[in-house]
């Protein structure tokens, strides 16, 4: 889960015309929380191998 913490250092860390359009720093948290879920999963080990993912492509 993404922290308080982290959130307002990256609202900080925002260029002013970011908030121009509330829906940019919108993303900006939401790529954000992304990104420390997957961090997250894999350090309690819930991965695939790359062959395990080129089957699951092949359903695609």
């Amino acid at each position: 889960m993404i922290t308080k913490q982290k959130i307002l250092e990256t609202i900080k860390a925002m260029p002013e015309e970011n908030f121009d359009d509330l829906e940019v720093v919108i993303e900006r948290l939401v790529l954000l929380e992304k990104i420390q879920k997957g961090i997250e999963q894999a350090e309690r080990g819930e991965t695939i191998s790359i062959d395990e993912l080129k089957e699951e492509m092949k359903l695609w």
